[in-house]
């Protein structure tokens, strides 16, 4: 395969703002945290939370998905369905 300038200026191109991008990339995302102009926010310390999503084809064309969330904290188990309610799994894992 034989390359052309159009195909090395796109590459070159591409490289150059990937590098941008990453430079530009400052602080990580952190939680809110509750203060007394916003008291409905609730605060958790960062890792509180871990989520595992699932997707999967239940027939002809249509899917499931859902989610378990686990409080790392109180170690409450908690499968979150599409199109159904959320409902705890396990009040404590071992």
């Amino acid at each position: 395969m034989k390359a052309t300038p159009l195909s090395i200026a796109l590459v070159l191109a591409g490289t150059v703002l990937g590098a941008v991008l990453t430079a530009s990339v400052g602080q990580p995302v952190a939680a809110q945290v509750a203060t007394a102009t916003a008291p409905n926010v609730v605060s958790f310390n960062p890792g509180t939370f871990q989520v595992s999503s699932y997707a999967a084809q239940q027939g002809a064309g249509t899917f499931g998905h859902g989610c378990y969330v686990i409080n790392t904290t109180t170690g409450e188990l908690w499968h979150a369905r599409s199109g159904g309610k959320t409902e705890k799994v396990s009040a404590r894992l071992p």
